[in-house]
């Protein structure tokens, strides 16, 4: 049973935060009515989480519910994802939830934190390492070759269609296709970039 919103639904997320694409993609996938709000746009904000929420102060992306606020991107993304069970963004199957959720976990240990590595000094948010960089683009490629081998003989990461799974990776790596992968790099991950 699908569940619905009376309103639409809040996302509050500074403009360029990646993270928060899992959470507007599900939510566009699943046809579910959302704002996206800048934090540049709303000053009282601050104080608004400390009274609402306090714990979540100072971590964005943010959703606004009838219910409360959750707060990080892939609580949200999982929120949105489980409006419509029917439409399986979690899995199928237990066995494909499950797989779901090992992926993502994956994504945030062994893709996610070596990207940022690399790519946040080019963005100004982090102190530019020349020997830091060279490991962070190591344990990159690293990640992305075992994507590949597994989009060898998969359309998908799990099952036969689009899972968050397959949302979060691709939210995870838009910033390094569009930063830092150039033509040469992507030569290597052809199933990759089919995917």
């Amino acid at each position: 049973i699908a569940r619905t919103t009376d309103k639409p639904i809040i996302i509050i997320t500074p403009e360029t935060r990646t993270r928060s694409y899992a959470a507007t993609v599900c939510a566009e996938l699943l046809g579910i009515t959302f704002h996206r709000w800048s934090t540049k746009k709303i000053p009282p904000l601050k104080d608004y989480i400390q009274q609402k929420a306090p714990h979540a102060e100072g971590k964005y992306p943010i959703m606004q519910t009838k219910g409360g606020i959750i707060f990080g991107s892939q609580a949200i993304a999982k929120y949105i994802a489980q409006m419509k069970r029917n439409r399986h963004l979690l899995g199928k199957t237990h066995l494909h939830e499950a797989t779901v959720d090992s992926w993502i976990e994956w994504d945030s240990e062994q893709l996610l934190p070596n990207v940022e590595a690399w790519i946040m000094p080019i963005l100004g948010y982090r102190r530019y390492d020349s020997d830091e960089e060279v490991v962070a683009k190591a344990l990159t490629r690293r990640a992305l070759d075992r994507m590949e081998q597994h989009l060898l003989l998969n359309t998908y990461l799990v099952g036969h269609q689009i899972t968050l799974a397959d949302i979060t990776i691709a939210s995870t790596l838009t910033m390094p296709f569009r930063l830092v992968f150039d033509a040469e790099f992507r030569e290597s991950y052809p199933n990759v970039q089919r995917w």
